[in-house]
């Protein structure tokens, strides 16, 4: 579940100007490495007072929601999806991850529905997960079946596979 927040926009208005300055130093320290360069030329186009960027009122706010006429587009965070079902199949048996992976698996298909394109990502990030799994190397050469959690969950594995497959939109 995802706690309904105000826009950033809305809470950077209630801070006062050494509020607002804290702020932006720990965001830029916390984050240094990806953020600093825009940070610097940021701050130099907002310091000349002919930029572009001075031009326009107020600032894009990501966290207040789409425009009207912009395409809604979201970041899917690749990493943290390929760590999220790894550490979910390397919890020992699949009944302890099938809760999670079920929930991961509905977020797909709730994607897929949306027609958001992130959504056939997601699956391949997941399903190269799956694929690496130590326990899938052993199964076949030892030739154990699978456990039935296993086996639904590679189920719903294909028939998402399926979906996209045929509705390739």
């Amino acid at each position: 579940k995802v706690p309904v927040r105000v826009p950033i926009s809305e809470t950077l208005l209630q801070m006062n100007r050494e509020q607002l300055q804290k702020f932006v130093q720990y965001l830029i320290s916390s984050h240094h490495t990806e953020v600093l360069p825009t940070a610097q030329r940021l701050s130099d186009e907002i310091l000349k007072k002919s930029s572009a960027i001075n031009q326009i009122a107020g600032a894009p706010d990501p966290t207040a929601g789409q425009d009207a006429e912009e395409e809604n587009s979201w970041h899917l965070d690749e990493g943290q999806v390929q760590d999220q079902v790894k550490a979910y199949l390397e919890q020992g048996g699949y009944y302890s991850a099938s809760k999670h992976l079920t929930q991961m698996f509905a977020k797909v298909r709730e994607m897929l529905r949306a027609q958001d394109s992130n959504g056939s990502r997601m699956l391949a990030l997941m399903t190269e997960q799956f694929l690496v799994d130590p326990r899938l190397l052993l199964w076949r050469s030892q030739g154990t079946p699978m456990t039935d959690k296993c086996r639904q969950l590679w189920d719903q594995l294909g028939a998402l596979w399926v979906c996209v497959v045929l509705n390739p939109a």
